[in-house]
């Protein structure tokens, strides 16, 4: 496995899968947040349908969002927003890497 880091905007990225965070009660990080501007909602309705509640350690996995360059979206749950801290940040990354290793992306950027 391969690590390395940038700075990039998540909607621009090319990747095979961004992955980003959502709080319980359905909100979006800012990375998540960015992304949702770009689809003109997108991630807004699949959280409204109730596909994803933001749940420590749930995933989703997305394909061809519109506007958003990567070809698959994996979203995480991060669990409560004033709870989260280095141990839920860890389980986020655990259940990311899970979710990963059971499709097909070979590269991954992770705005967690």
């Amino acid at each position: 496995m391969e690590f390395s880091i940038k700075n990039d905007n998540p909607e621009k990225l090319h990747s095979d899968c961004v992955i980003i965070g959502v709080y319980e009660s359905q909100k979006l990080s800012n990375a998540a947040l960015a992304l949702d501007i770009a689809s003109a909602g997108y991630l807004s309705n699949i959280l409204k349908r109730g596909d994803m509640d933001g749940k420590a350690d749930t995933t989703l996995m997305l394909h061809n969002v519109p506007g958003v360059a990567s070809e698959r979206m994996l979203l995480v749950g991060l669990g409560k927003e004033s709870e989260f801290s280095e141990k839920q940040y860890c389980k986020a990354i655990r259940a990311s890497v899970k979710a990963l290793s059971n499709g097909g992306a070979s590269k991954a950027a992770t705005f967690l």
